[in-house]
């Protein structure tokens, strides 16, 4: 069993929900927990950390989101991270535009500090990967820019609301 944030999961489970519960700004046991066990789940597809404030402001808490992101590239497994409402920005869309990750689905609702300026690099870099589903809802994103700018290379439209 691996606990992360006062849940427990087995080191095989494929999905892991963690959706509110304190992860972030405030509580680095739990990051860290979080840092140790995702490596030493060796199936883990899909990842839930939504309202959790993982990024209040930009700043010195994108240290952590930052160590978050570079442990979740060695998960070889994981296709869909969930990050409504963790209080991301432009930064942190950065951060994860830079990411070498392999997602196939991403959710970043909720999270209207991101805007266009954030939101442009991190579709270039989602645009070359083989994103399938992403989910901006409430992320502060201009209407000019939706349709035009979220179409994938392999023909996928990605959503945009």
């Amino acid at each position: 069993m691996l606990t992360i944030g006062a849940r427990e999961f087995e080191a095989t489970s494929t999905r892991v929900d963690l959706a509110g519960c304190g992860l972030g700004v405030g509580n680095p046991a739990a990051m860290r927990e979080l840092a140790a066990a995702l490596p030493r789940m060796p199936r883990l597809d899909s990842l839930d950390l939504s309202r959790n404030a993982l990024c209040e402001a930009d700043g010195a808490e994108l240290s952590e989101f930052a160590g978050l992101l570079s442990v979740l590239v060695v998960c070889d497994s994981l296709t869909a991270l969930n990050l409504a409402e963790c209080g991301l920005g432009t930064d942190a869309a950065g951060l994860l535009a830079a990411s070498r990750s392999r997602l196939r689905s991403l959710a970043v609702p909720g999270n209207p500090r991101i805007r266009d300026q954030g939101m442009m690099p991190l579709l270039g870099s989602l645009c070359r990967r083989q994103v399938v589903s992403l989910d901006l809802s409430d992320c502060g994103l201009g209407p000019p820019r939706c349709g035009r700018a979220y179409a994938s290379p392999h023909g996928t439209r990605l959503p945009c609301s």
